[in-house]
């Protein structure tokens, strides 16, 4: 092993690239997050065009991912007005919203059950009038 100041690596291992993905996801401050239904297959080509008609290269970045409510879109963009102007584009597509999973119900319900103070002290909650 060597250490030439930034951490210990091991000769002759590659290093790994970072995949486009999560360069995307650190370069765009805005995500939307698309269910992505069998029928919607065809639909990447018609995004992409209106994408690149309307925004142009450098605006946007989009990626198919597993999320937890199965198989969603993901796009990205450089500003708000940019994602509403896409959403308001394409009304057929629905967010893929996992609030309603078992599991954010459960944490929500553990959260709203603790006492306001302890909710105000962490910056998660206001006080009730």
């Amino acid at each position: 092993m060597t250490d030439s100041g930034g951490g210990a690596h091991r000769e002759g291992m590659a290093r790994r690239s970072t995949l486009p993905r999560v360069i995307d996801e650190r370069a765009f401050p805005i995500r939307v997050l698309i269910r992505d239904r069998p029928s919607d297959f065809l639909r990447w080509s018609a995004e992409e065009i209106w994408l690149h008609e309307n925004l142009g290269a450098g605006q946007f970045a989009m990626h198919g991912r597993d999320g937890y409510n199965g198989h969603t879109k993901a796009f990205y963009f450089c500003m708000i007005d940019a994602a509403q102007r896409f959403l308001d584009a394409h009304p057929h597509h629905e967010l893929a919203d996992g609030t309603s999973m078992a599991q954010h119900v459960v944490e929500a319900r553990r959260w709203a059950a603790k006492p306001e103070r302890e909710r105000i002290a962490f910056g998660f909650g206001y006080p009730s009038k």
